[in-house]
């Protein structure tokens, strides 16, 4: 049996720690971009399923955007009561004030469209935002 050359045992050195790299990230985002590409192509249910995945194993930053887009395919897919919910558990329990903000919008925005009257929304937006 031959010694590996230096070059190719360099390679192989770079190279399967950044394919594991990959691997892992593939494994560890899958739901969450699954449930982005099921969103754009409109495919409500799909994204539903996926998004509730990746919150579930998703943690941080990730599992809040997860939660995020959770909200808003369910709100597309028809089921308000449903998005309402979940923008509210991650209005409470998110730490980050711009994440607060946006579901405060994305809040507004259900209510708007069930709202009869635009002025009771705008109150109902400010007294979110302060």
């Amino acid at each position: 049996m031959q010694p590996i050359s230096a070059p190719r045992r360099f390679l192989a050195l770079i190279f399967l720690p950044c394919l594991l790299a990959v691997l892992a990230f593939g494994r560890w985002s899958g739901d969450l971009a699954r449930g982005e590409d099921a969103l754009i192509q409109r495919q409500y249910q799909l994204a539903v399923g996926h998004l509730r995945a990746a919150a579930e194993e998703l943690d941080g930053v990730e599992r809040q955007r997860a939660r995020l887009l959770l909200g808003q395919a369910l709100a597309l897919s028809g089921n308000a009561r449903a998005a309402v919910a979940t923008y509210r558990r991650l209005r409470t329990i998110s730490p980050d004030a711009g994440m607060r903000r946006a579901v405060a919008f994305r809040l507004v925005a259900i209510y708007r469209d069930k709202a009869p009257d635009p002025d009771e929304a705008r109150r109902w937006l400010r007294a979110m935002l302060d």
